[in-house]
């Protein structure tokens, strides 16, 4: 066997597989791809202590690799929890099947879902047992560059699109690997120069020290590495290719429809950022901005919503004017809203690299964005198919559509001649109409169905917000939702919602965008990542489609979508509500939608209480932000310390080094190493090899030393030699003294230059630093000394301890007594 390039071919895969990050959410797979990598290396190296078969080697690898597949995926239909069953065997197979209809809807990053981590690991598994068999078993590593070629090419042929950075530390994490795998192979062959080399036996025997010229080998390597990548990087024709995101089209050809978005990743990865990301800002007309529509997902499968592919497309005008809404007629009452937007460059990569505009729904002009756009006649939607939506700047015109408490409960059926794709449920989630029916029993009109539908989700105590919930990706997740944990975030609430309603009838769909976020202050409004959001939108004949809000609202001491706020028409009427300093009361003839004010929540008491929690949110911000240290200061702190820092390490590397010293000889080694790092920092030539008298006979030649500093080095010099040579080290009680002098005489012969450089950048406080980074960058000699610590400690272990009466005529034969 051949532990190294066992060790070698197995880090190798395993950096590999870091090219599939942009594949999958979370990093939980990686950890389960590594433990298969590692067991097929270990049953590989055991197949290796006698000579079999390569198939025989493969095969045994590949059913050690079904046997970890089975312990992780699918341990409780095992026998004992290991061995394979036809129950286990049955549910791998439906755990792969899930996979593949996961992938079918979901673009990267797909959730890591049981079968997704199943098919993962699998692959990344056979990569390895591959690798192991080309690169060890048949002693071929430049050609097990192929399948882990595949792991990278497997990114490249999806629509993931990782960022520049993650992509150049991925593809230098994998070259490395694989370098590090020719490299161990390498330092077997170039001791051994014209001998055969057994392809899994290491031949036990001495050869040239080849340990300098195998680090050069390394050391160049890397050197071109690093150019390859930088130069891609710097040449403006190389600019772009597929392993690192540069300028180019990612959409195709202009003229061509972008491929699909995936809506709902998107959502889920941006609502679970720590530190939210300002995607846009805007000024707004109203007190109460509309949500920010970008996706209309109307197409409800199997298993879960989708965002169908725009047909009914037509030119965005010249004056930026948009179809009329459907369903919206002229005598419905509606307010207008005029918004200024300015986009930033966060907003198509949290949307994963979308070229769909945010706008309020339903808007009637867009200018500001070119004449490239195109607009989906049924929802609405603008998009592009070769536009940066970085720094986009553009104004809209919408409306906020308030229709009449006598206008809603008058619709009682869907449209004429509507599409009847809104009303399809597929036969997995029928099961629900009882429900739907349970919770709008005693509702006689449709919208007093769509009331009851978002009073019961907003019920207090009845469903809770959580964003650690699975993905509603299929329809048992979205019962055990309804039924039983009653946990999640507004995919959740919004997907249930759309679902009963259209079970109840009512043609529903449902929306991923933004809320209107929170507000600066002046009409000014930011939306950041956390104001990412999905809501159910119910269509009303003469009014159209309207916005509902299920998902329950939240403030700093509740769990909820804090900016996420319900319409007011959906609010129930009051007669009054008292706020500190103003009073909101309803408009004479109409509903709660009329009234005036910035209110919010889940109910009218809700909205109010969440008003206040944001206004005394938004004082204590402003008292905790305060004015901050200027990042001038900081910077000039972080010099400062920076050219503190060799300073302060030379001194208390001397400190440290005489409170060691605690004898005589012990002082003597002190005062020499002193004046070793002080012929350093004040540049004195002198060599590792130097005896103490040797110094000190080429110290005394130097000129510009004083008497007393001259004498003083030749007592330290002194000292060393008697410490190192004499039966008794000399007196040592004015060494320190002594060191101390040598040093000012060293320093007064020395240029003004020399004496800053030795103050500031002492050259024995770096030394070790620049040692370090020498040493880091030789990553495959690490790989080399810990392999080789594996194998010696492996060896040790099998090599026999000779017996006393079989080691006695060995030694008599060398003239040696036992």
């Amino acid at each position: 066997m051949n532990p190294r390039l066992t060790i070698a071919a197995a880090v190798a895969t395993i950096l590999s597989s870091l090219a599939l990050f942009p594949l999958l959410m979370g990093g939980g797979w990686f950890v389960d791809g590594a433990g298969a990598v590692l067991t097929v290396a270990l049953v590989g190296a055991a197949m290796r202590w006698r000579t079999l078969p390569v198939a025989v080697c493969l095969l045994a690898t590949l059913a050690a690799l079904f046997l970890y597949l089975n312990a992780m995926f699918a341990v409780h239909q095992s026998w004992a929890g290991l061995v394979p069953t036809r129950a286990s065997v049955h549910h791998l197979a439906h755990l792969l099947t899930e996979a593949t209809r996961v992938v079918s809807i979901y673009q990267p990053p797909v959730p890591a879902t049981q079968g997704i981590l199943l098919a993962t690991t699998a692959g990344v598994g056979a990569i390895g047992a591959l690798t192991d068999l080309l690169a060890v078993r048949l002693r071929r590593p430049a050609l097990a560059g192929l399948p882990l070629l595949a792991l990278f090419c497997v990114p490249l042929t999806t629509a993931a699109k990782p960022g520049g950075v993650g992509g150049t530390l991925v593809f230098s994490a994998g070259m490395a690997g694989y370098l590090a795998l020719l490299s161990s192979d390498s330092r077997q062959r170039l001791p051994l120069w014209g001998h055969l080399v057994h392809p899994w036996h290491e031949e036990d025997q001495r050869g040239p020290d080849t340990r300098a010229l195998s680090s050069a080998g390394r050391r160049i390597g890397a050197a071109a590495i690093a150019f390859a990548l930088v130069l891609p990087l710097v040449v403006p024709g190389l600019k772009w290719h597929q392993i690192f995101p540069g300028s180019g089209d990612l959409n195709g050809p202009p003229g061509q429809q972008p491929g699909l978005p995936s809506p709902i990743v998107s959502l889920n990865q941006q609502l679970q950022e720590r530190r939210p990301l300002t995607v846009l800002t805007y000024h707004s007309s109203v007190s109460q901005p509309p949500y920010f529509q970008i996706y209309v997902l109307d197409q409800l499968g199997a298993n879960t919503w989708t965002l169908a592919s725009p047909t009914a497309t037509t030119p965005l005008t010249a004056r930026g004017g948009l179809p009329a809404p459907p369903g919206l007629v002229a005598s419905t009452h509606r307010s207008a809203v005029f918004e200024q937007v300015q986009v930033t460059s966060d907003l198509a990569t949290s949307m994963g690299g979308s070229t769909y505009l945010p706008l309020p729904y339903p808007a009637s002009s867009v200018t500001g964005v070119g004449d490239v756009w195109k607009v989906d006649r049924t929802t609405l939607m603008v998009y592009a198919s070769d536009i940066d939506l970085a720094s986009q700047h553009y104004k809209v015109a919408a409306v906020d559509v308030e229709p009449s408490q006598d206008q809603l409960e008058a619709t009682r059926t869907p449209a004429p001649g509507s599409d009847q794709v809104d009303l399809n449920v597929p036969p997995s989630m029928k099961g629900l109409l009882s429900l739907a029916r349970q919770v709008t029993r005693g509702s006689t009109t449709e919208f007093d169905k769509a009331l009851a539908l978002q009073q019961w989700f907003s019920e207090s105590g009845k469903f809770t917000y959580s964003l650690s919930a699975p993905p509603p990706t299929s329809a048992d997740i979205l019962e055990q939702f309804l039924e039983q944990t009653r946990r999640g975030y507004c995919e959740h609430f919004a997907f249930a919602m759309a679902v009963l309603a259209r079970l109840l009838g009512i043609p529903a769909r449902v929306v991923v965008g933004y809320t209107a976020g929170s507000q600066l202050g002046n009409g000014e409004w930011q939306v950041t990542t956390s104001d990412a959001h999905a809501w159910p939108e119910l269509y009303f004949q003469g009014a159209g489609w309207l916005r509902f809000e299920p998902t329950p609202g939240g403030t700093t001491q509740q769990l909820g979508q804090p900016t996420a706020l319900p319409p007011l028409y959906t609010v129930p009427s009051i007669d009054s509500v008292s706020l500190p300093g103003r009073n909101i009361r309803p408009v004479p003839g109409h509903r709660a939608g009329s009234l005036t004010g910035n209110t919010g929540g889940n109910s009218t008491i809700s909205r109010l209480n969440h008003e206040v929690g944001h206004q005394g949110a938004t004082g204590n911000s402003a008292a905790h932000n305060g004015p901050g240290l200027p990042i001038g200061v900081i910077v000039l702190g972080v010099l400062v310390v920076l050219a503190v820092l060799p300073r302060a390490a030379r001194s208390t590397a001397r400190h440290l080094r005489w409170w060691r010293a605690h004898d005589d000889r012990g002082r003597a080694w002190a005062a020499w190493r002193e004046l070793r790092d002080d012929l350093a920092d004040y540049q004195f030539a002198s060599r590792l090899s130097d005896t103490p008298r040797t110094l000190a006979r080429r110290l005394a030649q130097l000129p510009g030393l004083s008497e007393p500093g001259l004498q003083a080095l030749e007592r330290v010099c002194l000292a060393a030699e008697r410490a190192g040579y004499a039966t008794s080290p000399s007196d040592s009680s004015s060494l320190r003294q002594d060191s101390a002098t040598a040093r000012r005489a060293l320093a007064h012969a020395s240029s003004l230059r020399t004496r800053l450089r030795a103050l500031v950048l002492p050259a024995s406080a770096l030394a070790p630093f620049q040692a370090g980074f020498q040493h880091a960058l030789d990553v495959f000699g690490w790989i080399d000394v810990a392999s080789t610590a594996v194998w010696h400690l492996v060896s040790r272990r099998r090599r026999p301890v000779p017996r006393p009466h079989e080691a006695a005529p060995a030694a008599e034969h060398w003239g040696i007594s036992v």
